[in-house]
């Protein structure tokens, strides 16, 4: 019964990490401890021989390199900023070279979870030091394998935008309606807030509008409700110049 109840934690460890790194609720866009805790406990199964798997260590990688740029994350009112307008200085040297080592331990045999794509797709983001650089391509390749072995709506979600950088937005929005169409998500303001964004960038502000209204009335933390309202007023600032 050892490798489910391996596959179980894992999910469990990633979902508390998840809740750290944007907390569904309450005052706090971060919430550092439970991103702690779920290193902690991974890195507790990494140094087991019982439980020391490639996957653990490609879930640990995926957890370092999203710790990093815990600091960047917010600003000084703890508002969120965006990975594109991140002070890359502010990321953690410590958890980026941790990152790249478990990488490193997850690549040691033929296992690939989809946790190793994650870790990728996380990698590239880290080692794209100067603004622009990112290589979008080769991040969307890395979707499209999971879409084909893991597919899910947020996997989704997460392709359209990367369909947006090496396509446009019109494909992005075609790319997207997968996960407009699941009921599971149908609550969930990152995808309204990300459908608004590919309207908004196609020059359709009212859809957007609408869009960004619809993420407001999700749920969501204090930080991330305000960050919805700048986005939307700024649109209401585009359409009164029109």
């Amino acid at each position: 019964d050892l490798e489910p109840r391996i596959d179980a934690s894992l999910d469990v460890l990633y979902l508390i990490f998840n809740e750290g790194h944007h907390a569904t609720d309450g005052a706090d866009l971060v919430r550092s401890h439970l991103v702690g805790d779920a290193i902690h406990l991974a890195e507790l199964m990494a140094s087991a021989s019982a439980t020391s798997r490639p996957r653990v260590h490609a879930l640990l990688s995926l957890m370092h390199l999203g710790a990093s740029r815990l600091a960047a994350r917010t600003d000084s009112l703890g508002d969120l900023v965006l990975l594109d307008e991140q002070d890359r200085s502010r990321w953690d040297p410590a958890h980026l070279a941790r990152g790249f080592r478990h990488l490193d331990l997850a690549a040691r045999g033929p296992e690939v979870s989809r946790f190793h794509l994650e870790a990728g797709i996380a990698a590239i983001h880290a080692g794209a030091h100067v603004e622009g650089r990112t290589d979008w391509t080769r991040v969307l390749e890395l979707y499209d394998e999971i879409m084909a072995r893991w597919p899910t709506p947020v996997a989704a979600l997460n392709r359209a935008v990367a369909v947006l950088h090496v396509h446009g937005a019109e494909a992005a929005e075609t790319a997207l309606r997968p996960a407009q169409s699941d009921p599971s998500l149908a609550r969930y303001a990152l995808l309204h807030a990300v459908a608004a964004e590919f309207a908004r960038k196609r020059g359709d502000v009212p859809r957007a509008e609408a869009l960004l209204d619809r993420a407001l009335g999700c749920p969501g933390s204090d930080p991330q409700r305000r960050f919805l309202q700048r986005r939307r007023d700024a649109l209401v600032s585009v359409r009164i110049t029109m």
